[in-house]
């Protein structure tokens, strides 16, 4: 795994820790948008799953304010399949990332699995269309 944050920091030029934030709330997305093939991919990259953990989004605090109150209500009104990809992507620009810094970031994520086992980002696709632009999968 730490070949994917090194390679994420490299990528969108930030600090490993950023990397690591930014790969953990994409496992994260996956984790509560698509559970069964997250599973999948947390069954190859054991790693993973405590990044998801760690980088929660669902339960990471996106600060105050007006910002703040919106994710919230977006993540409440669309559920964990929209909310969780919501709540991250505001995480990850109040952490100071670009959409396209984003984008880049969970392509990486996304090469990381395909290298592994390619027909899991198409099932994850799959359930998850959205991921397709947001992610650049």
């Amino acid at each position: 795994m730490q070949d994917l944050i090194q390679t994420i920091a490299e990528r969108i030029n930030v600090d490993p820790a950023l990397a690591e934030k930014v790969a953990g709330s994409v496992f994260s997305v996956m984790q509560h948008s698509a559970p069964d093939v997250a599973s999948k991919i947390f069954a190859i990259l054991p790693d993973a799953q405590g990044l998801a953990d760690t980088h929660n989004v669902m339960t990471a605090d996106q600060g105050g304010g007006l910002m703040g109150a919106l994710t919230g209500l977006m993540g409440n009104i669309s559920g964990d399949k929209m909310g969780a990809l919501v709540k991250s992507a505001a995480i990850l620009k109040n952490a100071g990332l670009s959409n396209d810094q984003i984008t880049q970031a969970g392509e990486q994520v996304m090469n990381h699995i395909r290298s592994s086992n390619p027909q899991l980002v198409d099932e994850l696709i799959a359930q998850v269309p959205a991921l397709k632009g947001t992610l650049g999968a």
